[in-house]
Parts: C-alpha cells; sequence; structure tokens
C-alpha cells in the first residue's frame, strides 16, 4: 500500500465527495476513483459505501480511516521534523572536553553557537582525552577535543585547533621563581608533583619527559580538576603543569610560571571524530563553526 492511496481516501472521507476531493488535491477524480478501487483490491473488503449521493464509509472503511489518518499525521509531523533538522532548528550533539581545556577555552565558542542555534543541544562530558578516545570510538560521543594526537590515529579524522605551550606552576615564594628564566625537567628531581590522572594525555608525557630526565617523579596528587590542583601548588604542597593559556588567569599573588626547558612540551588541542561514521548536521555544524572560530 502506498502513502498516496491513503492520502486520496482520506481526503475523499473528509471531503464526502469525489469531485471535491479532487479539486483540493487537483488530480482527476477518475484517478482519486481507480486508486481507491485499488486499495479495496489490494485489502479485499469495501471502504466506501457509493450507492448514495453521500459518500459512507462501511465499517472497514471506518477502520481504516482512522488509521490512515494517523499514518498521514505522522509522515507529516516526520516530514517537519527532518526539515527542522536539516535547517539546524533543533538537535543535538554530545562533546567530549578535557578539564584542562574546558573553561581555559571553550566557553565563549560555545556561547556563540547557542546564540546561533538554540534549537540544538550540546551535552558536555568532561573527562580525559583517553575516555573521550573511547567515547568517540564507542558511539556515545559525537565529536571530541583532545590534548594530544590520537592513539589510535587511523580510527579518527581530526583537525588540529591549536598548540599552547604547557608551562611549569608553583608557589610564588618557590626558589625556582626568584629570578627569571626557564627551568628543566631536571632540577625538578626532589619536588612533589601534583598533576592529572593516568587518562588523561598530559599524565603519560610528563612521566615521560621525567624519564628523560633520569628520574621517576615523586607524585602527591592525581586530579581531574584543574582548580583542586592549583589549591595545592597556591598551598606549597607542590608543583603542576598546566596550558600557557590557562595559567594567564591564574592570580600573580599566589603563582608563579616557568616556561619548560628542552623538548616542548605543548597541549595541542584538536577536534576528533569517529572515521567513516555518519556525522548528524548539528555536530557537522558544530565542527565547522568551532573550525571557523580557531
Amino acid at each position: 500500500m502506498e502513502l498516496r492511496q491513503l492520502e486520496y481516501f482520506v481526503e475523499v472521507v473528509k471531503e464526502e465527495s469525489f469531485t471535491r476531493a479532487s479539486r483540493r488535491l487537483m488530480v482527476s477524480q477518475p484517478a482519486i476513483s481507480k486508486t481507491i478501487r485499488s486499495m479495496e483490491e489490494e485489502l479485499g473488503v469495501i471502504l466506501l459505501n457509493r450507492t448514495s449521493r453521500k459518500i459512507d464509509l462501511t465499517d472497514a472503511g471506518c477502520a481504516i480511516y482512522e488509521k490512515a489518518r494517523n499514518v498521514l499525521i505522522s509522515m507529516e509531523q516526520l516530514t517537519d521534523n527532518l526539515d527542522q533538522v536539516s535547517q539546524l532548528k533543533k538537535g543535538s550533539i554530545h562533546i567530549g572536553i578535557p578539564p584542562v581545556v574546558g573553561a581555559g577555552f571553550f566557553p565563549e565558542v560555545i556561547s556563540r553557537f547557542k546564540d546561533r542555534y538554540p534549537g540544538i543541544e550540546i551535552q558536555l562530558m568532561e573527562v580525559g582525552t583517553k575516555s573521550i578516545e573511547h567515547g568517540v570510538i564507542d558511539g556515545t560521543l559525537d565529536v571530541g577535543v583532545i590534548c594530544s594526537l590520537p592513539a589510535a590515529d587511523d580510527k579518527f579524522d581530526r583537525f588540529l585547533l591549536m598548540s599552547d605551550p604547557i608551562l611549569l606552576v608553583m608557589h610564588r615564594d618557590h626558589p625556582l621563581g626568584k629570578e627569571k628564566r626557564n627551568v628543566s625537567f631536571r632540577e625538578l628531581t626532589k619536588e612533589s608533583f601534583v598533576i592529572y590522572r593516568r587518562d588523561f594525555s598530559l599524565h603519560d608525557r610528563i612521566l615521560s619527559q621525567c624519564e628523560q630526565a633520569g628520574f621517576s617523579p615523586k607524585i602527591v596528587c592525581e586530579s581531574s580538576q584543574r582548580d583542586f590542583m592549583t589549591e595545592m601548588v597556591a598551598t606549597g604542597l607542590g608543583i603542576a603543569f598546566l596550558p600557557k593559556r590557562v595559567c594567564g588567569n591564574l592570580d600573580p599573588l599566589r603563582f608563579k610560571t616557568l616556561p619548560i626547558e628542552g623538548e616542548p612540551l605543548s597541549l595541542d588541542l584538536s577536534l576528533i571524530w569517529k572515521r567513516d561514521k555518519y556525522v548528524s548536521h548539528a555536530a557537522r555544524e558544530w565542527l565547522r563553526f568551532v573550525k571557523d572560530s580557531f
């Protein structure tokens, strides 16, 4: 059975006339009569009583009419919903963002996107880069923002947004900060480290730099919360490593930051989405919007 048959049938019943239905649908009366007759033959029932001047429904016609009307209403709503999705009037995006990135880089971008597309719902999940990669692969996240090259690069499409140097963050009265200079990892052998948890890419990269410098760091705290980490530093319990852009928001009366010597350590901010997977209209527009913003 075709939607066209249901449409003709419902219109004839509503207008109580083949002639009026013909005018409304702009289809010839014989074509409508033939279509409904074909529909009756296909179903094996009589739908319309044609013995009087007025069109009457049979008992079978009554049952079919309500169902047909509901089908046409559902199709109209479906078409309207698809139009809204394609025109970006509605939709949702699940985005993964590491805590080291969120507050320092994206609030303004998200705010401008919401102003332009108020009907699109954005759901943020704040976790480490490794968890974001897993979420994009298993489909719980549409797109992700990560701080390094993906571990399984062949599974993702990606776009590099920016590269931000990592700085050493310490208490303002820390001995290493008495002179304006760079600091090497070899000078940090006796320091207590406050670093991101193991599911953050910066965790492994910092430990790798320590290993190259010939020591294993004393880690006093692993956290996913940047504010907690900086408070640990502010009370003199350890040193931390944060992106330069984030460090710009730290209180200079409480903190001292220094560049790091040797192999560059940076926050390489990239957008990723799963390769060869359908990307929704809303997610596509988010990708385009973020690329333009950076």
